[in-house]
């Protein structure tokens, strides 16, 4: 009886450890010199996919909260550049991808928006996407502002 509780109890431990596993990047992801934080963590299973909790801590003190959706479990955070985050995924086996999406942090938006996705699948062959409108790392997808035309 006692090891069945020591069981369960070590079962509970482990599950809660890992849904409180953070990851954590540290890199310069907005436009400055002073090196910034970025943490995520898996919270949820959506119809659509994995969602991860992501914070970027700006090493100037102001933070960033947004959720990601992915297509499936597991992704991995880079910093790509002054201003970049790139995100990485990897399905395995015979019809596995590899997605990567680079998102360039925009002041006039006040978030990383999306540059490119690239898939490439397991005979090397790329896709490459790039959107029409401005979309934020947090799905947020922007308007674009036509100009007037002077007289």
């Amino acid at each position: 009886m006692m090891i069945k509780k020591a069981i369960i109890l070590g079962l509970i431990i482990l599950n809660c450890s890992l849904c409180f596993a953070q990851e954590k990047e540290s890199g310069y992801f907005d436009n400055d010199n002073i090196e910034d934080i970025l943490d995520y963590k898996f919270v949820s299973d959506s119809i659509n996919g994995p969602i991860y909790e992501c914070r970027v801590i700006c090493g100037n003190g102001k933070k960033y909260n947004f959720n990601i959706g992915v297509g499936f479990e597991g992704i991995s955070f880079f910093n790509c550049a002054t201003g970049c985050i790139e995100t990485s995924q990897t399905k395995e086996g015979m019809m596995g991808f590899d997605v990567s999406e680079i998102y360039r942090y925009k002041k006039e938006y006040d978030n990383w928006i999306l540059d490119k996705r690239t898939t490439t699948e397991t005979d090397g062959k790329n896709e490459i996407y790039k959107p029409k409108n401005p979309t934020g790392i947090d799905g947020t997808e922007y308007k674009i502002k036509k100009k007037k035309k002077k007289k």
